[in-house]
């Protein structure tokens, strides 16, 4: 999962693409420690420049799950794999738009961290929180409840408290 995760910021840094890891391995920094399936990141793109990021995408051995973006309720999600040689598996990997205040602020409040030696731009712990909270399955819920516990001390509970409100 980390290769994948590695190669898929690889080719966004090489193509000056502002991102952060969210979902299952951005919670790994904050003590948070639990299997994933995919890797899921947050990325600025401009609308008009979204063709072209999926061309790239697929010329780097991606596969797109659908042709173009899927729009959800808040945000607009790009589902590809990639395949994964030493185990033979295709990784999901999923690019949320960020197209929204929220999406865009976590990209302003990201943080870089080492997770098993690889640096990563991931989203601040009170961010992924937000996030969970959003996504409302049990295990974001399960997600967000350990996050808070694990960082309490350490936590912008104003922050919280406000975005949750906006939200």
């Amino acid at each position: 999962m980390l290769e994948v995760a590695s190669r898929t910021a690889a080719l966004l840094q090489s193509r000056g693409v502002d991102f952060a890891l969210i979902g299952g391995l951005a919670l790994q920094p904050w003590g948070r420690i639990r299997s994933t399936l995919d890797v899921d990141m947050v990325v600025f793109i401009p609308e008009a420049n979204q063709p072209d990021f999926q061309d790239a995408l697929v010329a780097a051995g991606f596969r797109l799950r659908t042709a173009a973006p899927v729009r959800l309720e808040h945000v607009s999600l790009l589902q590809s794999v990639l395949p994964h040689a030493a185990s033979g598996l295709d990784i999901r990997v999923d690019f949320i738009f960020a197209s929204s205040p929220f999406h865009r602020r976590i990209l302003e409040r990201k943080v870089t961290v080492a997770i098993n030696d690889h640096a990563f731009p991931v989203a601040s712990c009170e961010d992924l929180i937000l996030l969970k909270l959003l996504g409302g399955r049990p295990i974001d819920r399960v997600d967000a409840s350990e996050l808070c516990q694990l960082n309490a001390a350490d936590l912008d509970v104003a922050y919280l408290r406000e975005q949750a409100t906006a939200l």
